[in-house]
């Protein structure tokens, strides 16, 4: 007996709560997802829903910058030159950071916030006390499975001859916000 799943497309959308921030203080990400609830009993299956956030520190990167390789267990940024390890799904669906610095001069912080039962979701970015000023982006990116055992025995629908998931597994947007020093006035 063969059973069919039909998988829809993940779809997100992103905003911040404010489009300048000063070092030290908070901004909001926040948003929509078609996905089902974090850890839902009946509709989150193989590994929690998720959203992951890739907050640099300049907007040079891109939403077609960043994929979860499947081979590697990891999400990799393209630098310019080459694909980069940055960060790997814990068990528990957490995400932990294995590279800060995809390019030399240029700052990765990587963050993870559930699913709520109406499919936003939400999470408060600190912005450290010594970030640097400028242009930031953060990159959204939604993900159904998150369990690598699953992952691998997905089809060549789902994922490329290097192990890449295709769009149909990861939705993804992006936000702008601006880091500024505080103005002083008198």
């Amino acid at each position: 007996t063969t059973s069919t799943v039909k998988i829809e497309k993940t779809a997100v959308t992103a905003n911040v709560d404010k489009s300048t921030v000063v070092p030290g203080d908070s901004i909001k990400i926040k948003g929509v997802t078609n996905l089902a609830k974090t850890d839902d009993s009946d509709f989150d299956k193989y590994g929690s829903n998720t959203v992951y956030l890739f907050v640099f520190n300049t907007t040079d990167f891109g939403k077609d910058d960043i994929r979860y390789n499947v081979s590697t267990k990891t999400f990799q940024v393209f630098n310019g030159t080459s694909w980069v390890c940055v960060a790997s799904i814990t068990a528990t669906g957490a995400i932990n950071l294995l590279n800060a610095h995809p390019k030399s001069d240029v700052a990765l912080y990587v963050y993870n916030t559930n699913v709520l039962s109406n499919g936003n979701f939400e999470k408060e970015i600190d912005i450290p006390d010594d970030a640097e000023t400028g242009d930031w982006a953060a990159v959204v990116v939604a993900m159904p499975v998150t369990d690598d055992n699953v992952l691998n025995k997905v089809s060549s629908q789902l994922k490329d001859d290097e192990g890449v998931l295709k769009d149909t597994l990861i939705g993804k947007d992006i936000v702008y916000f601006k880091v500024e020093e505080p103005k002083i006035e008198f």
